[in-house]
C-alpha cells in the first residue's frame, strides 16, 4: 500500500520543546504507513539538525501574519507533495496550515497546541488578532491536539464549538536517553563547577522562561552556599540582558551561560537541583 504523506508544519526553526516534540515524532513515525516531510517558516538550528538526519525539509516563509502569498506558496508545496495528513504546531502554523490545506485539498488537518495563546509573548493587539483568526479556522480542522489539560481548557473556553474534536496527548519522554546515566564529572570540570551545589535550568533564553527570577534569587542563595554555581543551558534573544542582570546583581561569577547543548542528560546528571521558573508552560519538554 502506498504510504500516506505526513507533513509537519513547524512554528519556528529554533530549538525548543516544540521542535524536540517534532524531532521525536519524525524519528518514530511508522515509515511503512507514512512518508514524512517537514516544513519550517525560516532557516535555523532545527532545520540544520533535521537535514542532517535526512528528513525531507522545506522552507516556506510565513511572515507577516497576514500574507496571502505565503498561503499560496504553502498550498502549492502541499499539493505538489500530495500531502494526505498535515499536522501544524503553534498559532502561526495553525493559521497558515489550515488555510493552505483547504486550498490544496489536504484530506486531514491536525492542529497541535503547545502553549495557551493567552501566554504568547506578543502584543495584546497581535494576541487578539491570533485569537480571532483561530476562532474562525480551528473549527475547520479535523482534530485538535493539546499537550495538557490546562491548554485544552483555555482552547475550549475561547473556541467552545470544537469540543468533540479536541483531545489531550501529553508530551512523552524517551526514558532510554536517561537510563545510561550521564557524565557529571566532565561537565563540572569543563565549566569549573567544582564540588559545590549546582543549579540547572534548561530552556530558551526568553522572558517567558523566567530566568531573571532565578538570577534575582541568587544573592540570597550564595549567602547560604558561597560555592553554588548556576548552569543556564539554552540560547535566545535574552542572553545579553540576562548576563547584564547577573553582573548588575553581582552574581556573574556563579553563572555559566553554556548555550544550546546536545548531551543534556549529562547536564541533568551534573545538577543537584533542576529549576523551572517559567511564567507559563504548555507541558515542559526541553531535552535535546
Amino acid at each position: 500500500m502506498k504510504p500516506f504523506v505526513l507533513a509537519e508544519l513547524a512554528g519556528s526553526a529554533g530549538y525548543g520543546g516544540g521542535e524536540r516534540y517534532l524531532e521525536l515524532l519524525l524519528e518514530h513515525v511508522d515509515r511503512v504507513r507514512f512518508r514524512p516531510i517537514l516544513i519550517c517558516p525560516e532557516p535555523g538550528p532545527f532545520v540544520d539538525k533535521m537535514v542532517a538526519k535526512h528528513i525531507p525539509t522545506h522552507i516556506v516563509h510565513l511572515t507577516p501574519l497576514l500574507n496571502p502569498l505565503a498561503v499560496v506558496r504553502l498550498a502549492h508545496l502541499l499539493k505538489r507533495n500530495e500531502v494526505t495528513v498535515l499536522q501544524t504546531h503553534g498559532a502561526r502554523a495553525n493559521v497558515y496550515g489550515c488555510l493552505a490545506a483547504r486550498l490544496a485539498g489536504v484530506p486531514c488537518v491536525v492542529a497541535t497546541i503547545h502553549n495557551s495563546i493567552r501566554d504568547y509573548e506578543v502584543s495584546l493587539i497581535r494576541r487578539h488578532l491570533y485569537l480571532t483568526i483561530l476562532r474562525v479556522l480551528l473549527p475547520l480542522t479535523d482534530r485538535l491536539i493539546c499537550v495538557s489539560d490546562a491548554i485544552k481548557r483555555d482552547i475550549l473556553a475561547d473556541c467552545p464549538g470544537i469540543t468533540k474534536r479536541t483531545t489531550t496527548i501529553r508530551n512523552g519522554i524517551d526514558q532510554r536517553r536517561f537510563s545510561r546515566g550521564g557524565d557529571p564529572k566532565k561537565i563540572r570540570t569543563d565549566w569549573c563547577v567544582g564540588n559545590g551545589p549546582s543549579l540547572l535550568i534548561v530552556a530558551r533564553l526568553t522572558e517567558q522562561k523566567g530566568h531573571r527570577f532565578l538570577i534575582e534569587a541568587l544573592p540570597g542563595l550564595l549567602a547560604e552556599w558561597p560555592s553554588l554555581v548556576c548552569l543556564f543551558v539554552g540560547e535566545g534573544e535574552c542572553r545579553q540582558a540576562l548576563w547584564s542582570l547577573a553582573k548588575k546583581t553581582g552574581v556573574e561569577q556563579a553563572c555559566r551561560f553554556v548555550g544550546a547543548q546536545n548531551n543534556v542528560d549529562d547536564w541533568y546528571a551534573a545538577a543537584d537541583v533542576v529549576v523551572l521558573p517559567s511564567l507559563s508552560e504548555g507541558l515542559p519538554l526541553r531535552c535535546p
